[in-house]
């Protein structure tokens, strides 16, 4: 191999490198770009951010509620909220458990567990 050949051999392939990767950096901040657009930003919310948010709902409501009254409340206040249900339950149970609310009814199978204020 001579070396004008290996010269432009080196260039290609420099090239290519140089194409390849900022294809694979343009990729990577779709990818990034559209799970902050759909609100998955890491799929995990900071530590507190359900029980802070269950509580905002909470001082809003009045007489008894359910898990599900408490997430239209959130939906309410925050459209962009996407918490899962269970967690703004287990939220709900735990909070009766340190005596922030109480619980009126205990649910069983399809019937939804109540909770009111103190």
């Amino acid at each position: 191999m001579r070396e004008p050949e290996y010269k432009r051999l080196k260039r290609r392939i420099e090239t290519e490198y140089h194409e390849k990767l900022a294809a694979l950096d343009m990729v990577f901040r779709m990818s990034n770009s559209s799970t902050v657009k759909n609100g998955n930003q890491d799929t995990r919310k900071s530590k507190g951010a359900v029980p802070q948010a269950v509580r905002n709902a909470l001082h809003k409501l009045s007489g008894e509620f359910t898990a599900s009254e408490v997430e239209a409340q959130m939906k309410t206040d925050d459209p962009t909220t996407n918490f899962k249900r269970a967690s703004i339950s287990s939220t709900l149970r735990r909070l009766a458990g340190d005596d922030e609310i109480v619980c009126t009814v205990e649910g069983k199978g399809k019937r939804p567990s109540k909770y009111r204020r103190k």
